[in-house]
């Protein structure tokens, strides 16, 4: 009897031990593991770096003008005076444009300067003002300018006109001679416009009419 009480203590004695050690060992595992975070994976650890810009904003496309050009301060103003009855507004503009006029009404070459001045004297004396004696060291030093021109025609047409006041010696020929002129410009034409603007370039030769962009 004494020996199957011993043998129930001792069993009792081994299931308490086998239970304490079994929550300790569960309690420090539970220690042990990471506590659980929600949407732990959208977490970004920030160490200072700058957030990435936005992306830039697409820039505005250019309005687009017809231009036509060139010319000069008296033929713009007409020109302007022509397309108002177009109604455009502040969509007309104008600015200056570099050219180049390739023909020239001249006197051959004097001599000498003193020959050349006296050419100027006499043609003063028929009438002709305009003019300028070339000095620099080209093979044209000290012939007579009388005029430049964009276009062959319009100096054939100014060198018929000197014929009449008597100046026999003048003649046409190429020189090319840097301008500074000016351009009208038409922003965002309707086809109306621009049939129109084709229609009165026919009035101004040496001009011309393209697509370019608004100054």
């Amino acid at each position: 009897m004494r020996v199957l009480l011993s043998i129930l203590i001792v069993a009792n004695l081994a299931l308490f031990g086998y239970g304490f050690l079994a929550e300790r060992q569960e309690r420090t595992a539970q220690r042990a593991a990471p506590v659980d975070q929600p949407n732990a994976d959208r977490i970004r650890i920030v160490r200072g770096e700058p957030e990435p810009a936005p992306p830039p904003e697409p820039a505005p496309a250019e309005a687009a003008c017809m231009e036509w050009a060139p010319f000069s301060q008296e033929e713009i103003v007409r020109a302007r005076e022509a397309l108002a009855s177009l109604g455009l507004g502040d969509r007309l503009g104008s600015a200056p444009v570099n050219a180049v006029a390739n023909w020239w009404v001249y006197v051959p070459p004097f001599p000498n300067r003193l020959q050349a001045d006296r050419e100027v004297a006499r043609l003063a004396a028929l009438g002709v003002l305009d003019t300028y004696v070339v000095q620099d060291n080209s093979d044209m030093r000290f012939a007579v300018s009388l005029g430049i021109f964009r276009s062959e025609e319009a100096a054939q047409r100014f060198l018929e006109g000197l014929k009449t006041r008597r100046v026999a010696r003048a003649v046409v020929g190429q020189r090319p001679h840097p301008l500074r002129l000016n351009a009208i410009y038409v922003r965002e034409p309707v086809e109306a416009e621009t049939k129109r603007l084709a229609e009165l370039k026919a009035g101004w030769p040496g001009t011309e009419l393209r697509a370019a962009a608004c100054p």
